[in-house]
């Protein structure tokens, strides 16, 4: 059979339930893209220090860990699933309305502040092991690419739509109104996950156990049992941590571009718009080699970054943003295929889990580093510096991880 071209939208058609995940999913999304840009503008304006730019993303690494890996994976593997989307949107919707009533009527201090975006966080961390889980649950095995590439291009298009809305929103209404508006994605959110229809988790394997310590290790070993799993999760944490340049864009709109919170919405919008276009056109690289695809999209991905940061034209600045964007998304649907197809359901709230570390607090410890990185050195060479590690990285990967770059879904 013949390759679709353009992504396929039957699942939202055949799974009612998927249809409302995935509308949960996108609206959550938005509202955590909003929160990125407002907290970085926010963030560089009280302290004007690249440190605590980059510190904002050891915030977020952290209570993703905390909140991911030793418990969100755990939690999914082990109580309903859905029951735990449940509970932390109504903890989403919480944090965001505190942040957003004390921006507006009183000082908060960076710390406060700092823990306040880590609780928000930590929410979010715990929902998504079981959101990611329940995609298998409501397709069938030919759809779940189709499902990744979907849950991936809505991300890309929260990506697009958050910083410009963002921008708008602090240009307009200050940091404050902009999480009012937060809060109200975050409730729709909410409502979608009420509306979801209530499905058990697949009944553990005989004589598995129960213990929390001994679950979380078995997950551990699970992937690292896979040589697929580890390359693929080694990919692309190896991508996010040297090349994520999300902590430096403040710096370089302040360095090149006086400081515009629009042209900041900009950069990362360009990269969504390179995602999505890369989305649109999912269906050519969501089978086959998904191994190989992986590899080429991260080692592009370095690429991308490393001449952004020889860049002082902002058209050109764009261009090679929403090639990155473009290279990431081929990463994240291949990567997020692979992890689907190769883990069983009884392991997939821990392994999603795991995803989530590469995936999301992966590119905040890359912010940390990048923003260290920068209070050392130029912003121009920290970038082209991170490109050409993340490079390095994948092509010792693509000689080396030999299960990885052969595999494929047929």
């Amino acid at each position: 059979m013949p390759k679709k071209t353009f992504v396929d939208t039957s699942p939202l058609v055949e799974s009612r339930d998927f249809q409302r995940l995935w509308l949960s999913s996108t609206l959550s999304t938005l509202a955590r893209q909003i929160t990125v840009v407002t907290s970085l503008y926010h963030v560089w304006e009280l302290t004007g220090s690249s440190f605590w730019v980059g510190f904002l993303g050891l915030v977020y690494a952290a209570s993703m860990i905390v909140f991911g890996i030793f418990l969100g994976g755990f939690w999914a593997d082990t109580y309903n699933r859905i029951k735990i989307l449940r509970i932390a949107a109504i903890g989403s919707v919480a944090t965001t309305c505190v942040i957003a009533l004390q921006l507006q009527f009183s000082e908060v201090s960076l710390a406060a502040f700092f823990l306040l975006l880590a609780t928000h966080t930590a929410f979010l961390s715990v929902a998504l092991p079981a959101r990611r889980s329940l995609i298998a649950k409501w397709l069938e095995q030919p759809k779940i690419g189709a499902g990744v590439a979907l849950h991936h291009l809505s991300f890309q298009v929260s990506t697009l739509l958050g910083p410009l809305i963002g921008g708008v929103l602090i240009t307009a209404f200050g940091v404050s109104g902009s999480f009012l508006v937060v809060m109200v994605f975050s409730m729709l959110s909410l409502i979608l996950t009420f509306a979801l229809k209530m499905i058990s988790n697949t009944q553990q394997d005989a004589g598995a156990s129960t213990r929390f310590s001994e679950k979380l290790t078995d997950g551990m070993r699970y992937v690292r049992s896979k040589g697929v799993l580890l390359g693929a999760f080694l990919s692309d944490f190896s991508s996010v941590l040297f090349a994520m340049p999300i902590a430096l864009f403040p710096i370089v709109n302040d360095a090149r571009f006086d400081n515009d919170p629009q042209t900041l919405g900009l950069f990362f919008s360009s990269m969504a718009f390179g995602g999505i276009l890369a989305g649109v056109f999912s269906s050519r690289f969501s089978q086959g080699a998904l191994g190989k695809t992986q590899l080429y999209g991260a080692i592009s991905l370095g690429i991308a970054l490393a001449l952004f940061g020889l860049l002082n034209s902002l058209a050109l600045s764009l261009v090679c943003l929403a090639i990155a964007g473009a290279a990431d998304t081929v990463v994240a649907i291949s990567r997020g295929t692979i992890v689907q197809l190769m883990t069983k359901d009884t392991y997939r709230g821990r392994v999603m889990n795991l995803e989530q570390i590469v995936g999301m607090a992966g590119p905040e410890l890359g912010n940390f580093r990048a923003g260290i990185v920068a209070s050392i050195f130029p912003v121009g060479a920290t970038l082209f510096l991170g490109g050409a590690m993340c490079v390095a990285a994948n092509a010792i990967l693509f000689t080396f991880a030999h299960a990885l770059r052969e595999f494929r879904d047929t």
